[in-house]
């Protein structure tokens, strides 16, 4: 009787079983969260509640109507900026962008400052509206990462009603300032900014996790985690910190910077209501969210946290 060799290929794979991810319960999840909190690593501090720019996919409405719910501190004080930063490390990037131009503040410029002094790598987001030429000079001093500037697009007539508006757009393109980038939403600039057509890239719109209606909204299923690995939050006026940078809602406050530490923060129910909800309910703003929500395909990345 011949002898059969079977010949096998070295390069061959054998197909993988496909994992199935199992929807985990709120003693889980909050297990999870009590053995490896995730903390900050990117801080988006909003200086202002209500932005003027009124930009047509920006819910500032929403925004503005559930914080006033909540309080009355439209303006970031340097105080508050001051009590909050202390609490997280010098190794935080601290962003001035958040939910509105960081700039109609007028304590931006110096908590900027405050920030770069303290050691924090910082970046900014602005459409240049509320900032004064004169600060420019002071800008130069700061290693930005990045300075982006968001150009107008041809419908965006708010961002352009300063009558300096090109006079300074020339003179931040001119500049030292570190690390500067420049983007624009829609299909062409506003006439005011063409001046920086060279230099601009279009940014594609999300729907803000479903807040806004003309968009195309995800509908993930399953479990999802987010890409910011739950430790890049916003800072509002009044300290309050809400997870989600896309909650215009403010469903996803889970703790105030002034009053609490960032471990207790990072450990109180809200939190771990939100992770459970990442694994569970399919409606919740992270399985919305076309920017940054992320489909679990892996068992081993679920709740994925930083190190």
């Amino acid at each position: 009787m011949k002898n059969i060799i079977r010949k096998i290929n070295p390069k061959s794979k054998r197909k993988k079983k496909r994992s199935i991810i199992k929807p985990i319960n709120w003693a889980q999840a909050r297990a999870l969260a009590l053995n490896k909190p995730p903390g900050i690593k990117h801080l988006e501090v909003t200086t202002k509640i209500g932005c003027s720019n009124r930009c047509n996919y920006c819910p500032q409405e929403t925004l503005v109507r559930e914080y006033k719910k909540r309080n009355n501190e439209i303006y970031m004080p340097i105080d508050t900026f001051k009590k909050c930063l202390n609490k997280v490390d010098n190794a935080v990037k601290v962003g001035f962008t958040g939910m509105c131009e960081p700039f109609l503040n007028d304590n931006c410029m110096e908590m900027i400052e405050i920030a770069a002094q303290k050691g924090h790598p910082v970046y900014i987001s602005t459409t240049l509206k509320g900032l004064k030429t004169e600060w420019i000079n002071r800008l130069e001093q700061i290693k930005f990462a990045p300075f982006l500037v968001h150009l107008p697009g041809d419908t965006e007539n708010n961002i352009v009603k300063e009558e300096d508006y090109s006079e300074k757009l020339s003179a931040i393109i001119k500049s030292n300032i570190s690390h500067k980038k420049y983007h624009f939403h829609g299909t062409c600039l506003h006439p005011a900014a063409k001046i920086a057509a060279d230099l601009a890239h279009e940014t594609k719109l999300n729907s803000r996790a479903s807040n806004l209606k003309s968009i195309k909204t995800a509908k993930n299923k399953g479990p999802v985690v987010c890409k910011r690995s739950f430790a890049h939050p916003v800072l509002l006026p009044n300290g309050d910190l809400i997870l989600c940078c896309m909650d215009y809602s403010l469903d996803a406050i889970i703790g105030n910077l002034i009053s609490e530490s960032v471990e207790e923060i990072y450990k109180c129910d809200k939190f771990i209501d939100l992770m459970n909800a990442t694994m569970n309910d399919e409606g919740s703003i992270c399985h919305q969210c076309d920017a940054y929500g992320n489909k679990v395909k892996n068992i081993n990345i679920q709740l994925k946290i930083e190190k």
